[in-house]
């Protein structure tokens, strides 16, 4: 197991420096094609790390093949993110609509209630003067 482990190591030491002197190398137009995902889907990227992780061969990966997955990961990470913030934002939207579908709806309630109100009130003021109250045939 500590062979594997100090195997991984080297290979990311060797990562990191070439890494290094990329960074140093590279001008502005080299970076902008990092947005490319080189046709990978998700899965494949996802399954790519898998097998440098657990194989025991993974020394067979170069240097320029742990460049490109990083590539690969980040334009995979952006997209990842980007859908997300599209349904986060179509959800708060929904949210909204609903939100301003209730208010006009308790408005409209409210509407009702105050008709409601006005109608029995001016039927309690009316009734007790309009019409005598009913008497029993006993006393006629």
């Amino acid at each position: 197991m500590a062979a594997k482990e100090t195997r991984l190591t080297s290979i990311l030491e060797r990562y990191w420096n070439h890494r290094q002197e990329e960074k140093e190398s590279k001008d502005a137009d080299a970076q902008g094609s990092a947005s490319e995902n080189g046709g990978r889907s998700h899965v494949e990227l996802l399954q790519l790390v898998q097998r440098l992780i657990e194989e025991p061969d993974s020394e067979d990966f170069s240097v320029t093949d742990l460049v490109e997955l990083e590539k690969d990961l980040t334009a995979a990470l952006t997209q990842t993110r980007s859908r997300k913030t599209q349904l986060m934002m179509e959800a708060r939207m929904s949210l909204q609509e609903q939100d301003r579908l209730f208010r006009e709806e308790k408005e409209l309630l409210q509407q009702e209630v105050a008709t409601l109100m006005a109608n029995s009130s001016v039927g309690e003021e009316a009734g007790p003067s309009s019409k005598p109250p009913a008497t029993l045939d006993l006393f006629q």
